[in-house]
């Protein structure tokens, strides 16, 4: 007596291979998705920390203010902070600061002093006649600050300030622009980490004021 012929079959190869390959084509396509997604969620944070910094940069920016000693050419600290910022509009010689890639440490960036040595930027307790700093593969921010300009023609800017001395002056509060723009060191470590490309960076623009 023959054994009832089974009513369930087999996968042929031609279906496995059939499956496979459809399996194979939908994993190369999420694959492809997550890049994207981890940029798109990388920007995200990064616009969040640059957002942030507006009151970093504010504190970092008082404490300075409240450093400079007055003398006949800025009889107060914000003529001080004043002169110190208003120093020209080349990206040379731009007042700039520089902060961590979460935006938790506000500093100013010395371009040079100590830059490539992580011994010599201990935000805590740096060693004698160095810096406040933060090494230059972690400077991820970079900060620029500029003082609103007189115009030298047309309707003046209120926001501009005006010196002790001048007419006018001193005025009761410094409006500043800040230009935040990232990432600015990539590397590894501090002796390799190199300026990132323009192309490369994303911006933001604010303005913040300080009073005397």
């Amino acid at each position: 007596m023959k054994a009832p012929a089974s009513k369930f079959h087999g996968f042929s190869l031609i279906e496995v291979v059939v499956a496979v390959g459809i399996f194979a084509i939908a994993i190369v396509g999420v694959i492809g998705l997550l890049a994207p997604t981890a940029k798109s969620i990388g920007d995200v944070t990064d616009t969040a920390a640059a957002t942030r910094l507006a009151d970093g940069v504010a504190s970092e920016l008082a404490r300075l203010r409240d450093s400079i000693p007055t003398s006949s050419t800025n009889p107060t600290h914000l003529d001080g902070l004043y002169t110190i910022i208003n120093t020209g509009n080349s990206d040379a010689s731009k007042y700039s600061l520089t902060a961590v890639a979460d935006g938790s440490y506000v500093v100013r960036d010395d371009k040079t002093t100590g830059s490539s040595n992580p011994a010599n930027n201990d935000p805590v307790n740096p060693p004698a006649n160095q810096p406040r700093g933060i090494a230059k593969n972690n400077r991820y921010f970079l900060i620029e600050v500029v003082t609103q300009k007189v115009p030298l023609t047309g309707p003046q800017n209120s926001l501009a300030y005006i010196p002790s001395g001048q007419i006018g002056g001193p005025s009761g509060f410094l409006a500043l622009t800040i230009v935040v723009k990232w990432p600015y060191y990539i590397g590894a470590n501090a002796a390799t980490a190199q300026l990132a490309s323009p192309s490369a960076q994303s911006s933001m623009i604010y303005n913040i004021a300080l009073t005397p």
